[in-house]
């Protein structure tokens, strides 16, 4: 079970860089060996965790592609990280649904539920996040006209790069894309937000996560029932 803890809390390490060198895809790697050694050094008879290792082993390699591809910069990139994405929440859901069945083992037996809301929760707001992205973006081209836009491109484009013409450039555009600018500082503070509430439950799945861990040591210390303060009185 430690594994499987130590696996989740690497795999929030996932968009480390080092010297602009994408080194996430092999930190999930990483994270996806630890999860695989956790669910088979557990019952391997569970129904949950059977459905896991073909699947781990598909991510490792799209993971190990995702690297490979973000040094060549094919473009192809972000289509295999949907992929990985949609095979990872099947992944994870399965664990934690396999956990769920040690419930009875635990001391706390509502820690794999709290687990597995707070799981589905970082990911809802996920979904929100990107909701409320495609909508701004609707909302900001429909703000202004396309002849406007159009200008706007082409009078940057003509800057060359130059900081003191694109200051002109806005200053100029400024009244024309007022809504616009509105649109991004709504949408600026509302993502992060959002972002501050995935961290917080993603933060809250590991906690919950690790004591799951500790308190099965525990039970393969002592597989007896182990009984709280509060069941003795």
């Amino acid at each position: 079970m430690n594994f499987i803890f130590y696996g989740f809390l690497l795999s929030l390490f996932g968009g480390f860089e080092i010297s602009k060198v994408n080194i996430g895809p092999l930190i999930s790697i990483g994270a996806y060996f630890l999860i695989q050694k956790g669910v088979l050094s557990l019952d391997r008879d569970n129904p949950f965790f059977k459905k896991v290792p073909t699947l781990l082993y598909v991510l490792m390699g799209l993971s190990g592609l995702s690297f490979v591809l973000s040094l060549v910069d094919t473009g192809f990139g972000g289509l295999v990280g949907i992929v990985a994405f949609i095979i990872d929440i099947v992944v994870i859901y399965n664990v934690i649904k396999g956990i769920q069945l040690y419930s009875e083992k635990l001391i706390d037996k509502n820690q794999p539920k709290k687990l597995f809301k707070r799981w589905r929760m970082g990911y809802i707001l996920i979904g929100i996040l990107v909701v409320l992205s495609i909508v701004m973006v609707i909302a900001a081209i429909a703000s202004v006209s396309w002849t406007t836009m159009y200008d706007f491109a082409l009078a940057l484009q003509a800057s060359g790069g130059n900081q003191a013409m694109i200051e002109s450039i806005v200053a100029d555009y400024m009244v024309a894309l007022q809504s616009v600018i509105i649109i991004v500082v709504v949408w600026a503070f509302t993502a992060f937000a959002l972002f501050i509430s995935i961290l917080v439950f993603k933060i809250l799945f590991l906690v919950s996560m690790y004591k799951i861990q500790a308190e099965y040591q525990v039970y393969l210390a002592n597989p007896t029932p182990v009984e709280t303060p509060t069941q003795i009185q």
